[in-house]
């Protein structure tokens, strides 16, 4: 894995000084950096040289992430090349804890909580899919829980500043963002179609919507194995992994629909997935506000995978920020 090339103390863009950090993938590094014209903190994706090339997609797709207003998404600040050519992005900076962490520490939760969690999502998800813009990398390691004080917990959905744009009417489609024989994405969430390097669709992102919906029940993700093999052969051909028994009929009939193989089978897009999420009576619980809180204020401090990526040894994080997705997905070759 290519290592970072900017050292903590290094001011890019006449603007942005880096602090820490944060991970590093296939396709750039992710920074902690201060924004000195505003005074505030951001994540710097900074690609690696070789990605210079993808310049002009890069910005137009960070056009298309900074577009998308929904409170749910981690906002795209900014896009800039640096002297050396490289592309950058200044995004959001937000605290909290990935939903994978979460999962890993308080393990399954109940269908009440993960349909309150996940609204939100489709949400952001339906908005995008308005604007022709397809996350591609939906999984735990993408959604960040966050709990303010005196405020509800939260799901916040990283890495829209490089997902796919689909090709606009008559417009030849967008080039992929991935290595000659490699496909990037994490296998456990990763749709059949995108497993088997065929062209994704919002119909992608409601198929990982339903693989995340399902392993906030169960814990763990419906197409589990041990090797990446494995896992890809469960996602094309088998079944998913059953809901446990207490889980609403209607809920397990939607997760069903979402890991359709054939994307046509699927919701077709984030607006057709929340009007089904919307109809879900157990979302008339999920909006109750007596709903208890998990454990709040508990930070992990163990070093954490992200993607492909990983954090420097020793780093104490409380701030968690993607380096997963197109940035840094895990790279599988291509059968």
């Amino acid at each position: 894995m290519t290592q970072p090339t900017i050292a903590p103390g290094e001011r890019l863009a006449g603007r942005y000084r880096v602090e820490s950090v944060l991970g590093t993938g296939g396709m750039g590094c992710v920074y902690r950096a201060l924004d000195e014209s505003l005074g505030r903190p951001v994540a710097l994706k900074v690609m690696h040289a070789a990605m210079a090339a993808h310049a002009g997609r890069f910005e137009r797709e960070a056009r298309a992430g900074a577009a998308i207003g929904h409170p749910a998404a981690v906002r795209v600040l900014a896009f800039g090349i640096l002297e050396d050519a490289r592309p950058y992005l200044a995004l959001e900076f937000v605290e909290g804890e990935s939903l994978s962490a979460l999962l890993r520490r308080e393990g399954p939760m109940g269908a009440v909580r993960a349909v309150a969690l996940m609204r939100p999502i489709a949400g952001v998800l339906a908005e995008a899919h308005a604007r022709g813009v397809v996350h591609r990398d939906l999984k735990p390691e993408n959604l960040l829980w966050t709990r303010s004080p005196g405020m509800p917990e939260a799901l916040r959905l990283l890495d829209f500043g490089i997902a796919g744009l689909e090709a606009a009417e008559g417009e030849a489609p967008v080039e992929k963002l991935t290595v000659t024989g490699q496909v990037f994405g994490t296998p456990e969430y990763m749709a059949p179609e995108q497993a088997m390097g065929k062209k994704t669709s919002p119909a992608t992102d409601v198929w990982a919507f339903g693989a995340v919906l399902a392993a906030m029940l169960n814990g763990r993700s419906p197409f589990h194995g041990a090797h990446v093999p494995e896992i890809l052969f469960r996602v094309v051909n088998a079944a998913p992994e059953a809901l446990p028994s207490e889980a609403p009929g209607a809920l397990a009939e939607l997760v069903a629909a979402c890991l359709q193989k054939s994307p046509a089978d699927r919701p077709p897009n984030g607006e057709a997935l929340l009007a089904r999420l919307e109809a879900l009576p157990v979302l008339e619980a999920a909006r109750s506000p007596t709903l208890a809180p998990p454990s709040a204020g508990v930070v992990p401090t163990a070093p954490e995978r992200l993607g492909a990526a990983t954090r420097p040894p020793g780093l104490r994080r409380p701030i968690l920020f993607a380096v997963g997705g197109a940035l840094g997905g895990a790279a599988l070759v291509a059968a």
